[in-house]
């Protein structure tokens, strides 16, 4: 995790997550100890354009609740596979990796939620796992008008598809959510210094 977090910092004014994404793999490849690798979402959000462009290296596919339809989705990049390139593998297996970049357009009201496997990988008290699709269906069933109660609503039928037992591995949870605000101007003084970051004047 730490030298996943540095080659975070250390490529993170790429505008191109897909080169990033690449990037991460080659260095982690090297680094990485045998049989080791680390799954990733690479996001960026473009306010003025309301749209979240990103990159899934090997990690569950988020879901996208469009409120317009009031419906759920997996979130997968709609890209024909290549047969001459390995694709969306998790960082550390093999290098070169082809990564491909998608752009989700965000209404107001939209909800995007990346989770680890730890979700999908529920037991039922049975044995049976939640799966994606398990895990659709129990988010459909929740009321996302209030994304801080709809969380805590889900982290609470996790529990009861578990049967109250305690989860096997973490559970982490990152819901985004469209408010409609626009984002604050920023001033010259930090205009000037994020120049200087994208241009590598300014250290980080």
């Amino acid at each position: 995790a730490t030298t996943l977090r540095t080659l975070m910092r250390r490529n993170i004014n790429t505008l191109n997550q897909a080169r990033f994404a690449r990037s991460l793999n080659e260095a982690f490849t090297r680094l990485s100890a045998e049989g080791r690798f680390a799954t990733a979402i690479l996001a960026s959000y473009f306010a003025s354009k309301d749209h979240l462009i990103m990159v899934n290296a090997g990690h569950p596919a988020p879901l996208w609740y469009r409120a317009r339809q009031r419906a759920w989705r997996l979130l997968r990049p709609d890209i024909p596979e290549r047969a001459d390139c390995l694709a969306n593998l998790p960082l550390g297996i093999i290098t070169p990796t082809c990564y491909h970049q998608f752009a989700v357009p965000l209404a107001v009201g939209d909800m995007v939620m990346i989770y680890t496997d730890s979700f999908t990988e529920a037991k039922s008290p049975s044995g049976d796992l939640l799966g994606e699709e398990g895990l659709l269906e129990m988010v459909g069933h929740l009321d996302p008008a209030d994304p801080l109660g709809f969380r805590e609503a889900l982290l609470r039928a996790l529990e009861q598809y578990r049967g109250h037992a305690p989860a096997e591995d973490d559970l982490t949870l990152l819901l985004l959510h469209h408010n409609g605000a626009d984002p604050p101007w920023p001033g010259v003084g930090e205009t000037l210094r994020n120049i200087g970051k994208l241009v590598g004047l300014v250290k980080y």
